[in-house]
C-alpha cells in the first residue's frame, strides 16, 4: 500500500512544495496548516503517518504530538527539526515519535524514513485485526 500521510506545518510554501515532492514517489500527502484540529483531521483521513514541521511548530508540536499518541497509539510520527532545538526534540522523542530528520531536508531519507513507519504502522494495525 502507497503510504499516506499528513503533513502538518505553519509554512504553506514549504507544505506544498513538500508535499509535491513526495508525491512524486506515489506517497499520498494531505497538508494541514497550523495545529488546530489535526486529531480531527487523522480520524477523518484515516492516514497512519504524521509528519511534524517542529522547527515551525515548536512547543505547540509536544502537545499535539501528545494529543495523537493518545488518540491513535499506532499512529507514526516522524519529526522535521533543526538540530539546534535539542530541547524541543528530546521532549518530542520522549512521547514516541518514531524518527527525527533534521533540515536542510534530505528527500531520500525522508523517503524511506516514510516507507519504514508505513511498514510499522500496517504491522501494528494488522496485529490490531487479529
Amino acid at each position: 500500500m502507497n503510504p499516506r500521510i499528513l503533513f502538518v506545518g505553519t509554512n504553506n510554501a514549504f507544505s506544498q512544495h513538500l508535499a509535491s515532492r513526495l508525491r512524486q514517489y506515489d506517497i499520498h500527502v494531505t497538508e494541514h496548516i497550523g495545529v488546530n484540529e489535526v486529531v480531527d483531521h487523522v480520524r477523518s483521513t484515516n492516514v497512519g503517518i504524521v509528519l511534524l514541521d517542529m522547527e515551525r511548530i515548536k512547543g505547540e508540536g509536544i502537545a499535539l504530538i501528545q494529543n495523537i499518541k493518545n488518540t491513535f497509539p499506532c499512529t507514526e510520527i516522524i519529526l522535521l527539526t533543526n538540530p539546534e532545538q535539542v530541547a524541543l526534540s528530546i521532549a518530542a522523542m520522549k512521547l514516541g515519535p518514531i524518527e527525527e530528520i533534521y533540515l536542510p531536508l534530505d528527500i531520500q531519507t525522508l523517503i524511506k524514513t516514510i516507507i519504514r513507519a508505513q511498514e510499522r504502522w500496517e504491522d501494528n494495525n494488522s496485529q490490531l485485526e487479529i
